[in-house]
């Protein structure tokens, strides 16, 4: 059984009832943020306005979570933690292209109805703040 669209939600919520300072909690942030990137450049398309942004914006959550995976499980193989967290990353991909998708078809916008543009607000702000 695995996720579906109701189950998924908002990165605020999700933020307001976890703590920060756990990196079980920090990989998930890191991993939806990657995947609502790469929902997102999947939908724009490479070539067009937009993709290059949410295509790399994708690639640094992996490796942001990647990296979380090896501190929080040292002992893990790298491999079979990489294959963990590019799974993970995919499971929510396809949920999230879900939610696009319904919100394209019922409201005409794949960011009406939905948290997404809040979650990549969220996850730009704090890119932001480790960069800074």
């Amino acid at each position: 059984m695995g996720i579906s669209a109701k189950d998924l939600i908002s990165l605020n919520e999700y933020i307001s009832e976890n703590d920060l300072k756990d990196l079980f909690v920090v990989e998930y942030i890191s991993k939806r943020c990657s995947a609502s990137n790469l929902a997102v450049s999947r939908f724009i398309g490479e070539g067009n306005e937009g993709y290059d942004t949410a295509f790399n914006g994708y690639l640094a959550w992996f490796f942001t979570a990647q990296d979380l995976r090896s501190k929080k499980r040292p002992d893990q193989d790298p491999e079979v933690a990489m294959e963990n967290v590019a799974s993970s990353i995919v499971n929510m991909t396809n949920v999230i292209e879900e939610i696009m998708q319904d919100s394209q078809d019922i409201r005409g916008s794949i960011f009406e109805g939905n948290s997404i543009i809040n979650d990549l607000t969220i996850c730009k702000e704090m890119a932001n703040s480790v960069d800074n």
